[in-house]
């Protein structure tokens, strides 16, 4: 149990006592619904330390249901917040420009490296942008709907990738990481 958060004993209101008492943070197990599933998870809790009422929280519902949502992202195979952002900040795009280029809403990507539970058709989307040869094909599909200097910049930054792939001549050698491919090909 934990008593205080930051060093100062925390407060919140308590319905049952009727005043701010002061509140202990536990640990139980507590199962969410997520997308017709129940997902169970060790959740965060408030309970007043004085009638031992459970006291909702914003702040810890919502670390719950991102606990719950990353369960079953990783049950279902999909990807993680922190995964897609990795994906998009590859190519050096804004959420935008990258959900463009995919062919998804303008704020889609931004929802997902937020926290959204994603579907699996566009998790896969996600997935399969992440190898260059992909993320060019689509960016030739949707280059209308990006600046044209982000398309060059964009080419560019792809065609450096396809010399060291050729270069290289296996696909294994691809890291993914663009600074460290044009490193690598300056200093060869």
């Amino acid at each position: 149990m934990k008593h205080y958060e930051g060093g100062k004993p925390m407060k919140q209101y308590c319905p049952v006592c009727g005043c701010e008492q002061e509140v202990l943070l536990i640990q139980k197990e507590e199962t969410y619904p997520v997308k017709g599933e129940a997902i169970t998870i060790t959740a965060t809790v408030c309970v007043c330390a004085t009638c031992g009422e459970e006291i909702m929280t914003f702040d810890y519902d919502d670390d719950n249901l991102r606990k719950a949502y990353a369960k079953y992202r990783s049950t279902h195979g999909l990807l993680q917040p922190d995964e897609i952002k990795t994906i998009r900040e590859q190519y050096g795009v804004s959420q935008v420009t990258f959900a463009r280029i995919i062919g998804v809403g303008d704020k889609t990507i931004a929802r997902y490296e937020n926290g959204s539970l994603q579907d699996e058709a566009i998790n896969n989307l996600i997935m399969l942008a992440q190898d260059p040869k992909n993320f060019s094909l689509l960016l030739d599909k949707n280059e209308h709907l990006i600046a044209h200097d982000e398309v060059k910049r964009l080419r560019e930054t792809l065609g450096r990738v396809k010399v060291f792939a050729v270069w290289s001549n296996t696909q294994s050698d691809y890291t993914y990481n663009f600074g460290k491919e044009t490193e690598y090909l300056m200093y060869a």
